[in-house]
């Protein structure tokens, strides 16, 4: 176990919270003027962009605090609609200034209920070293079942994802094993880097073939959520990574995504695929970035139904606790599917569905203190994770496997946080941990594993 620094360090620490806290403050005073008070849409993405991007310089820059890896993307999903307004690039301008305004609320909520102290982890290994074969059985039986997916695409003859949405196909129900495969991947990723071994190739293995599965079926989120895990367990469990390096890597990744979205389906289109290098700011706001402001903004142009008061929470619970993989005609009633219905009918005819924001699910319920309410809860689950993480080997692994989903919570609804969280991530996590088989050797781990 890693030696704890000395105790005199810890009343430099707490000053050293107390004044990041008193700089919240004033930079939540400092932005919340410019918000309520601007009068151009520049101003109001430089509010956004202060309250999001001031905090990780706070933490400096420490890559496991959701301080850096959250608040930044949260600022493309909020930020879309008045840069591009701001650009002249978007036609309907009556209500960003109010949903600028929840957003911004959303990230001070996020903000405090996550909190400026840091984490340095120490733990030990055996806990990963003890999880070898259980994990290599789930992963194994987890890409048995993507295979089986991707296999009934291809021979389906599906055209597009809107084909495979519309489908009843039970092979086509798998999709969540790629969820469950990421998270036997990092645990296999972890367990190699504990033991002194190299792990590049299973990891390049398992990188090409989520690759692969963007071609088949067009979800980039496979790629991405693999990258992440891979950056991140690297971080961790092996080597620290050169902040610098790292900005430069999650910049070039950005450009990629719409290059992504040129190549999705690329093995089930008809149609060729050619990478559109044009205006590559604008197409990455209007890609994967706009969906979460651009329903914000229409949610409070054209209001569908009176304050809900917290009635979409039990929306979330009776959603997540159905399986929509199992039974697919079963699901309950959620905010996204009652945006989809009234705004987008023609999308939900075919099968089809565009995303939310979570934002608008809290705006739905109390307005604007909705939106502080959903990320106050949102950011104190953040923070319990990243507090944890820090004490233990299979929390930090679950933190690490959560963030993307916690980024992907941006653009949905909380039933996708307590239905993925909950049977993707800590399930099988508590599976493989009763599973697992105790290690022959003592010898087997490194004392600890210690970031700072």
């Amino acid at each position: 176990m890693q030696l704890l620094k000395p105790s005199a360090e810890k009343p430099a620490r707490s000053r050293r919270e107390r004044f990041n806290w008193i700089l919240l403050a004033c930079l939540i005073s400092a932005t919340g003027s410019l918000i309520f008070f601007a009068n151009n849409y520049w101003a109001l993405v430089a509010g956004l962009a202060a309250i999001c991007l001031v905090p990780a310089l706070l933490v400096r820059f420490d890559i496991l605090h959701p301080y850096t890896w959250y608040l930044p993307l949260y600022l493309l999903y909020s930020a879309s609609v008045p840069t591009l307004a701001a650009m002249g690039a978007w036609p309907y301008g009556g209500s960003i200034a109010e949903a600028v305004r929840a957003e911004w609320l959303a990230a001070c909520a996020f903000v405090i209920f996550v909190g400026p102290a840091r984490r340095n982890p120490r733990f030990d290994n055996r806990a990963v070293l003890s999880l070898q074969s259980p994990s290599w059985a789930v992963y194994l039986a987890s890409l048995a079942l993507t295979v089986v997916f991707l296999g009934g695409i291809l021979a389906g003859g599906f055209s597009s994802k809107m084909e495979i949405a519309r489908s009843d196909a039970i092979f086509l129900r798998l999709d969540p094993a790629f969820s469950i495969l990421a998270l036997a991947y990092a645990i296999l990723l972890a367990n190699g880097f504990a033991r002194g071994r190299s792990r590049w190739p299973f990891a390049l293995f398992t990188i090409g073939w989520n690759l692969l599965a963007l071609g088949i079926c067009g979800e980039r989120d496979y790629v991405l959520r693999i990258l992440w895990i891979t950056i991140y367990v690297t971080h961790v469990f092996h080597a620290r990574l050169d902040p610098k390096k790292l900005l430069a890597g999650a910049l070039i990744l950005l450009a990629l995504i719409p290059a992504m979205g040129d190549l999705k389906s690329v093995f089930m289109s008809h149609e060729s695929n050619v990478v559109n290098v044009n205006q590559p700011l604008q197409r990455l706001l209007t890609d994967e970035f706009l969906t979460a402001s651009d329903n914000l903004t229409l949610l409070i142009r054209d209001p569908a139904w009176p304050r809900l008061y917290g009635q979409t929470l039990l929306w979330d619970l009776e959603q997540s606790l159905l399986s929509g993989s199992l039974f697919p005609h079963s699901s309950g009633v959620a905010p996204t599917l009652k945006f989809n219905q009234y705004y987008f009918p023609d999308i939900v005819a075919t099968g089809g569905a565009r995303g939310f924001t979570l934002v608008g699910e809290g705006y739905m319920n109390f307005g604007l203190a909705g939106a502080g309410i959903w990320y106050a809860i949102l950011g104190g689950f953040v923070g319990f994770l990243y507090r944890r993480a820090s004490t233990s080997s299979l929390w930090m692994l679950g933190y690490i496997v959560g963030m993307p989903l916690t980024i992907y919570l941006t653009r949905t609804d909380f039933s996708n946080l307590i239905a993925q969280f909950g049977k993707h991530i800590a399930l099988p996590l508590a599976l493989i941990f009763l599973a697992r088989q105790a290690p022959k050797r003592a010898g087997w781990s490194r004392p600890s594993v210690s970031v700072a």
